[in-house]
């Protein structure tokens, strides 16, 4: 904020209205609606309720925290971990750089996998599960799911478990750490559906990731060796541990056709389309 209006005192609307255009000037998304959830977030207010405070003076330590937030933005940081908080689906996730930002597309999945499997599979594996987001939305969309939910990062985990929390699924997702499927053998055999949204950004692309995905992400959860096919190639591997199984996957926009020629050797295959009309889901029926 400029130095020279730093010791005037702003109400709600003119802050709105400086920064709406100062991010404008710096070609930020959403103008608006990023200095809204930041100045609401500096508030500590829901943001629909910054319209009855309207012409409300800021007092000193909420315009300080604003300003602070101003600055990480224009820097770079994703708003959901100046937040520390997503939105999926309906669920507020708590989000912060140990763990990915959810993405839209990544609801699709979710929304494929609850059409098809509600009913037919209560037994669900949430790999790389990151926030949780994936597992607390089965668990919430099919009630009587029980979920396992597995990470290689402790810390991840530790943001998963107090998503299922809040969202009052926990006694149904039960949480381990492992390294793809280590440490799982004795869970693995009741489980009808693995689910999972891998690391698949191959790090021959890293040129072509947002800065400011490659600055404030985990890495490990995204790059998938230098094609981005690794952990794919390790499903491959281990199909025998999932014989009989029903395999979800998230992949990447070109992935599609190395896909289906790397899993038809396992089981059947099915595509499935995201809303920008991109190959996005696969699912496979790994052969018993």
């Amino acid at each position: 904020m400029e130095a020279e209006k730093a010791k005037k005192q702003w109400t709600v609307q003119e802050l709105v209205g400086w920064t709406t255009g100062f991010f404008e000037r710096k070609g930020l998304v959403k103008p608006r609606l990023s200095s809204e959830l930041l100045l609401a977030e500096a508030l500590k207010l829901d943001r629909t309720l910054l319209y009855t405070r309207w012409n409300a003076p800021v007092e000193t330590a909420p315009l300080e925290a604003f300003r602070a937030y101003i600055q990480r933005y224009v820097e770079g940081e994703p708003i959901e971990y100046i937040l520390g908080y997503r939105w999926f689906m309906t669920y507020r996730l708590e989000v912060n750089r140990d763990v990915l930002i959810p993405r839209v597309e990544t609801e699709e999945l979710i929304e494929w996998v609850a059409g098809r499997e509600n009913g037919r599979s209560r037994r669900f594996l949430d790999l790389c599960t990151g926030s949780g987001a994936i597992g607390i939305a089965l668990a919430r969309a099919i009630p009587e799911a029980t979920i396992v939910a597995s990470d290689i990062s402790e810390m991840a985990l530790d943001v998963a478990q107090r998503n299922a929390r809040t969202h009052q699924v926990y006694e149904r997702i039960t949480f381990y750490r492992s390294d793809f499927l280590d440490g799982l053998d004795n869970l693995i055999g009741p489980i009808e559906v693995v689910v999972c949204n891998p690391p698949y950004v191959g790090e021959n692309d890293r040129h072509k990731v947002n800065p400011a995905t490659l600055s404030h992400e985990p890495w490990l959860a995204l790059f998938g060796g230098p094609d981005g096919l690794d952990f794919y190639r390790k499903t491959v591997e281990n199909a025998p541990r999932l014989q009989g199984k029903r395999v979800y996957f998230e992949f990447g926009f070109d992935q599609k056709e190395r896909l289906e020629t790397l899993f038809s050797s396992v089981g059947t295959v099915a595509f499935k389309k995201d809303m920008y009309g991109q190959w996005r889901f696969l699912s496979i029926d790994i052969h018993s």
